[in-house]
Formats: structure tokens, sequence, C-alpha cells
């Protein structure tokens, strides 16, 4: 482990550090007690407060380290560097980018209804990246326009449909550039026509229509992605685990014996940690996960992967 070259002690900066250099075991973060949120998104991707704003918040609440890990993008990373200078409070470097990965090889009765045969959605975390990295930005922006293209025809559906639904109407934040399916969910609970966001999710005349389903976004291969994220100078890491779909009924037998081994098989592309602390996670999935990162000699990270207000629960 790196030493302070002035007095030999280790700085508090590498005391906190999750995965960097590879030296750090989930152990001391979890010992030392250390409140950490790895997983927080602001008004560049879906959430509902600024980097600034974000960082501010868990800073005035005690936290540690934590990491703005907006969707598809990391525009919103220098923002909250700085106000981690600002406010006194470590900031890593963060992104979430989401992917999709052909698992029949490792599993081979593997099925998620939305997805094509044998293929599963994973979302995969990238932290201390440059945001400035060419080759990252350049293919977040080839992602944001394959999205864009996507909402274009979203919106052309659900006016088909007769629904009362302009593109202005997407925008709910000052400047925001992503938009996704949520963005549309929200809209359908303020125009009155579903309770909440849920509803708008399950019901066959909103998100989960067929038709809507097919309607993806850009199928970009998890291993590209981990490769994306090393050659930005990062480090990734699987987002909650416990969301993953197609490889068993949750928090089952099968479905731990599959993400196994499909996390054995991340680490063989590059993946250098797990995500055990999450909402969709039960104290008991955790303490699963923890096991599995132990068994397969990855790191852990935690995060509530905060959207705003409404999302209640902190780590």
């Amino acid at each position: 482990m790196d030493m302070d070259q002035n007095n030999g002690k280790v700085t508090e900066r590498e005391e906190l550090a999750v995965l960097s250099d590879g030296v750090y075991k989930d152990e001391d973060l979890l010992k030392a007690g250390k409140k950490i949120d790895l997983h927080m998104h602001s008004t560049f991707s879906d959430g509902v407060f600024t980097p600034d704003e974000l960082v501010k918040m868990r800073k005035d609440e005690g936290y540690d380290l934590v990491a703005v890990t907006d969707h598809d993008g990391a525009k919103g990373v220098k923002e909250a560097l700085a106000a981690g200078d600002k406010y006194g409070i470590n900031v890593v470097s963060g992104i979430e980018i989401g992917t999709v990965m052909d698992v029949s090889s490792i599993i081979p009765d593997a099925f998620d209804k939305s997805m094509n045969k044998g293929e599963v959605e994973l979302h995969i975390l990238g932290y201390d990246i440059d945001p400035d990295n060419k080759a990252l930005c350049d293919k977040m922006d080839e992602i944001k326009a394959f999205r864009d293209e996507r909402n274009k025809k979203l919106l052309w559906y659900f006016q088909e449909k007769g629904y009362d639904i302009k593109y202005d109407d997407l925008i709910r934040n000052p400047g925001q550039e992503y938009v996704a399916k949520p963005d549309f969910a929200w809209v359908f609970v303020n125009r009155g026509y579903v309770q909440n966001v849920s509803e708008a999710f399950k019901s066959e005349k909103f998100l989960a229509a067929k038709a809507v389903q097919r309607l993806k976004q850009m199928p970009y291969p998890t291993e590209e992605a981990i490769k994306l994220i090393q050659g930005a100078g990062g480090s990734a890491v699987l987002a909650h685990p416990m969301k993953i779909k197609g490889i068993g009924e949750k928090s089952t037998e099968e479905f731990f014996n599959n993400l196994i081994r499909l996390i054995t098989r991340l680490k063989e592309l590059g993946l250098a940690g797990i995500e055990i602390n999450h909402p969709s996670a039960s104290p008991e999935d955790s303490e699963r996960l923890v096991d599995i990162s132990h068994r397969t000699g990855l790191k852990i990270t935690m995060g509530s992967d905060y959207h705003g207000p409404q999302d209640k629960k902190r780590v």
C-alpha cells in the first residue's frame, strides 16, 4: 500500500479508496464504519439534483466518500469533483453504463422476456475514470444519439395512441440531455394516466407494451464497456446484481449459483468489483454478495442509486 512520503502514513484518500490500486479490502471499509455512497444520479442523467447539490447533501449527512455515476455520460464528473474540494469530502469520478451480455454459454437457461434469447442486461459502474477520455466521450455520444432516435420512436408511438405528450414534456430539469423511459413514466403520472411510475412501467398500455419493449437503448456489449472504462483509467464494477433478470428468481439458490457463474466470467473480462449494498438487496442478499466477492476475489462497493427525494434508502 502506498504511503504518504512525508510521514509514512496512509493518506485519508488512500484509506477511503475502494478500487483504484486493487489493494483495499472490503473488510477494511466495513470495519472502519465509513459512510460511503458510490452510486448517485444527477441532473446530467435522470436525477433531481445537480452534482454539486448531491455532494453537499452527502457531506451534510456525514458521508466520507461519494461518487456521482450518471447514466451513459460523464459530463457531471468535473462539477462533482470540484464540489468535493469545495465542501471537503472525498469524491471519486464515476459513470454507469447500460450493457447487454450473451450468457448462453455459461447459463444455458437464461431468459429475460424483454431481451433476445440468452442475453441479459447488465449495468456497469466505472470509477476513477478520466471524464475527458476521447474514446469514452465518443462512445457516450454514440449511445446518446441512438437513445435520442429511440425516444423519437417512443414519442411517436404514444402520440399515435392518442396520448397528449410532447418532447418538451420529457425534460424535467434545465439543460437536461439524458431522456429515457422513466421520463416518459413521469409524464404519464403528471397527466393522470397512471397513479405512479411503477404502474407506468407495468401497464401494457404504456411502457410494458410489446411494441415499447422492442424499442431499446443501444445494445452495447458488456465486455466492450469494461474495456472502455479501463481505457479511461478506471475500474469496472457490476451494479446492483440483485436486479439482474433472466438468471433465476431473485434471491433463490438458482439465482445465486448463476450469478457466481456470471461474475466469474465478468472477472475474466476485467471486472474489478461488485456492488453489494443497494436498495434492491436485502441484508441477507448483501451477505451473499459479500461471500461471492470473497469467492471470486473481487472488491465491493456500496451505493444508494439515489435519484431524488423519492429514494428513501441510504447506505
